[in-house]
């Protein structure tokens, strides 16, 4: 029997791989959670198959080579009981805290005699060595090393506050996300709930009708930061505690959707060479419509303006099931 190491993406299964003292069998999870649809009741198969039709649908990935890497991952943790160990290697981040909540709950609803002591979490937030510490692609493997003895035994208190917690945000009720925040005892993952207050900040802001994200990079513009390369460097360093691990695709994709929609926020001062990703970005300058001077200014809601469709866990969002934030309550509000 060996170890099966579970962790965040391809730069983290890189570096455990090089590092001297990890041995055993490394899979990445590379799933973006808080994007698109993330339906309750789905068993580990079916919700697979949910996310490979979202993320080819969304970024034109192959679908054979997506369906791939979901099913070897799948297959991997259904035989968990092949391994001594399995150690989850995640971070603080909204990305990660997400995905750890779906291996947890999936660990959750397994036979306790067939996991007990068989989990392992290493989890950080910061490096003494590491300024600003974003993720765990920064270390080096002497680094990687080191944290293997800051492993932790996952009890049952930490299965089923992931249990609750994966239920809550598969829900079609968001506002059980909210109650969880409020009543549950989060101690035993300390980095849930600034997650999972990312995740709720990217809902339509009551006062606005944008998301944090979106908010951020409006406000950026009008203050003379015009490149979106800049904006995206800035964006973690913002957030602070509350870090989503936006990658700089999912960025795109969020920018891209204030320009081209039914009611712009933003444009390229150069309209005849529109750029077509973060790279091709480089030097093009944005700037705001007047439905963005007005949405800031405070005088308008990008919802009456615009036909808003999107997933949020397992709700889905619209214009006919309107969830709007309220970050000083910290409260979902139904429009």
């Amino acid at each position: 029997m060996t170890v099966l190491h579970i962790t965040n993406g391809d730069n983290a299964v890189d570096l455990l791989r090089e590092a001297r003292d990890v041995h055993g069998d490394i899979i990445a999870w590379r799933d973006v959670l808080y994007e698109g649809p993330v339906p309750a009741n789905f068993d580990l198969d079916a919700l697979s198959q949910q996310r490979i039709q979202y993320l080819c649908n969304t970024y034109g990935h192959e679908h054979g080579v997506i369906a791939k890497d979901f099913i070897d991952r799948d297959t991997c943790l259904k035989h968990y009981q092949n391994y001594s160990e399995i150690v989850l290697w995640f971070e603080h981040d909204l990305y990660d805290q997400l995905q750890l909540l779906q291996i947890l709950a999936w660990f959750a609803a397994c036979e306790p005699t067939t996991i007990q002591n068989k989990l392992t979490l290493i989890c950080i937030n910061k490096h003494a060595e590491v300024t600003p510490f974003l993720g765990l692609g920064q270390l080096s493997s002497p680094q990687i090393n080191a944290l293997l003895s800051t492993g932790k035994i996952v009890g049952r208190d930490v299965l089923e506050l992931a249990r609750q917690a994966w239920q809550a945000f598969t829900s079609d009720k968001p506002q059980d996300l909210v109650t969880l925040l409020q009543t549950a005892d989060l101690a035993v993952m300390p980095f849930l709930k600034n997650a999972l207050l990312r995740h709720l900040s990217e809902f339509p802001d009551k006062e606005n009708g944008l998301s944090f994200t979106e908010h951020f990079i409006l406000q950026q513009v009008e203050v003379g930061n015009e490149y979106a390369s800049t904006i995206f460097t800035d964006l973690p360093e913002y957030e602070a505690d509350y870090y989503m691990g936006l990658g700089d695709v999912g960025f795109w994709q969020i920018l891209n959707g204030l320009i081209a929609t039914d009611a712009p926020l933003l444009m390229w001062q150069e309209s005849s060479d529109i750029p077509h990703d973060m790279f091709a970005s480089q030097g093009h300058v944005l700037q705001l419509t007047q439905l963005a001077k007005d949405i800031l200014a405070g005088n308008s809601i990008w919802q009456q303006h615009h036909q808003y469709n999107r997933w949020h866990g397992g709700t889905h969002v619209n214009n006919n099931n309107l969830w709007l934030w309220d970050a000083k309550q910290q409260l979902l509000l139904r429009n």
